[in-house]
């Protein structure tokens, strides 16, 4: 590339047209591949475990127990010897791409995971696809960044435009892939942003209906409440989901914590985790897969009490080990049959102790399957879309909402934190608190150094940075003993001084990101 357009194409991929075109064309290219993705998903379900509502049941024990143990096995050699991150990817490293990194994630790692995640999903791990999916939206919208040299605020944009796209896609539900895009990924609502990802976001999902029609994923009877006094048993479930959600969260946390204590080989972790899927699927096959098949029979009330507490239960355990063993790592699409299993029981009891007074128990495993996501993914506004757009019902909107609010605010005052959140923080990324403190871990130090051309000597003692290190971890040093200014060294062994930061840079570049975040977020 000449010098000339080197410099020219960022600039005008950056302006809105130009980037109204490009999310266009990443919406068209994702669309085609979260379609892809289903139909490869679909196939692999149908022919190897042929997983449909009632789960895999009518194969032999055997095969129930061998599939998912040897998709594991396949999981865990990937993990091994292809994957630097050695673990599945999803939604929190969208969140760090945005927060800490320069608006961009690896193509090359997106479409290897999506892979991961067909062959996990594919052999019974009880997942979700969304994830996957969206963080392949992400890589390739990142690819356009990467190969225009465009700005991070411009590379944010597009990769929430993917993300979007990827959503729209996967749910049939464009306006859910744009809150989600702009409520979980970039964390604001700019217009600037806003164009840009309503164009890729309406584009996946007219690539999603063009091969798989426009049906919503759960077809329904509309619902009415049969008394209004029944919103205070809508605010009791959303009571009742915020413990599934959080009982589920810590669930996870307990079992990543026993996986780090026995600690075996990352090859056979997968595999490990695989087998014990397995072994709870031979008492309850529905916990097989994505779910959605189990979620929609649920909605359509063609489960009993025994059942839907059997695998509520069971959903929680098997995806909690999925989760765990780095088997997988969507957690959408099991939430959303865990919420239906808690709203259906829940329904089932109001209707024996109110015979005749209560809407139908598959009404309240509809607003159980939005107040349960919505609470494990901390994402109320676009949860609650999407299981509108689902489900196409309007009548249920209202009611929805509040238990969507009430699950999601009461997690958060019990928990801190949502799943992803609670991800990053393990990663030592934490955006719970605003852009002040992520701008001290995006911020490198060669971004505000002063280079020096006759360094001094280097002690023996001296407190140093290098050229990598965060701007937080400058603020430490120089405020660790009141100093001034700290030198800049190379890495190695022969280290020597190329620069030095005073504490008035550190101070002028985080004040110059505050400003720069503060113009992306409200432009």
């Amino acid at each position: 590339m000449s010098a000339w357009a080197a410099e020219t194409l960022p600039r005008l991929a950056a302006r809105q047209p130009a980037l109204w075109l490009l999310a266009l064309l990443i919406g068209i290219i994702v669309g085609h591949a979260a379609v892809a993705f289903y139909l490869g998903l679909t196939l692999l379900e149908r022919h190897v475990l042929r997983i449909g509502a009632f789960g895999a049941s009518d194969l032999p024990w055997l095969l129930i127990l061998a599939v998912p143990a040897l998709g594991g096995l396949g999981v865990g050699l990937l993990l091994q010897f292809a994957v630097p991150e050695k673990r599945p990817l999803g939604i929190p490293d969208l969140i760090a791409a945005r927060a800490v990194g320069n608006g961009q994630v690896g193509p090359r790692g997106a479409i290897l995971n999506a892979l991961l995640a067909l062959l996990a999903l594919g052999t019974g791990a009880s997942a979700g696809r969304e994830g996957p999916v969206a963080h392949l939206g992400g890589g390739l919208a990142s690819i356009w960044s990467g190969l225009l040299g465009l700005s991070p605020n411009a590379s944010r944009t597009l990769l929430g435009a993917g993300v979007a796209a990827a959503v729209s896609a996967s749910f049939n539900a464009p306006i859910a892939g744009v809150l989600f895009a702009l409520e979980v990924v970039l964390r604001h609502y700019a217009l600037r942003a806003f164009g840009p990802i309503v164009v890729a976001s309406a584009a996946g999902a007219l690539v999603a209906r063009m091969y798989l029609g426009e049906y919503p994923a759960f077809v329904i009877p509309s619902y009415d409440l049969v008394q209004s006094t029944e919103y205070l048993a809508i605010f009791a479930l959303g009571l009742v989901c915020t413990l599934v959600a959080a009982g589920f969260i810590h669930l996870v946390k307990l079992c990543e914590r026993l996986a780090s204590e026995l600690d075996p080989p990352l090859w056979l972790r997968p595999a490990i985790g695989g087998a014990l899927v397995g072994l709870i699927a031979r008492a309850v096959p529905q916990v097989l897969g994505v779910g959605y098949g189990v979620a929609d029979a649920a909605l359509k009330e063609e489960f009993g009490w025994g059942l839907l507490a059997g695998l509520l239960l069971a959903k929680i355990l098997a995806t909690a080990i999925t989760l765990a063993s780095r088997l997988a790592s969507g957690v959408f699409s099991p939430s959303l049959v865990m919420g239906a299993s808690a709203g259906g029981l829940f329904g089932l009891l109001l209707g024996e102790l109110f015979p005749g007074a209560v809407t139908s128990p598959g009404f309240y495993a509809i607003i159980g399957m939005g107040a349960v996501s919505a609470a494990v993914l901390g994402a109320p506004i676009s949860t609650a879309l999407i299981a509108f757009e689902l489900t196409l019902n309007y009548e249920t909107a209202i009611a929805l909402l509040l238990a969507v609010s009430v699950s999601t605010v009461m997690t958060r005052s019990l928990l801190g934190h949502s799943f992803f959140l609670w991800q990053l923080e393990r990663r030592g990324i934490d955006v719970r608190e605003g852009l002040h403190l992520t701008h001290l871990q995006r911020v490198r130090v060669h971004d505000f150094m002063r280079p020096v051309d006759t360094p001094p000597a280097l002690t023996e003692g001296m407190p140093v940075l290098t050229r990598s290190d965060t701007l937080g971890r400058a603020f430490t040093l120089l405020e660790e003993g009141g100093r001034d200014a700290i030198p800049v060294t190379t890495i190695g062994e022969e280290a020597r001084i190329v620069g030095i930061v005073t504490y008035a840079d550190a101070l002028r570049a985080y004040n110059r990101a505050l400003v720069e975040s503060d113009i992306e977020a409200n432009r």
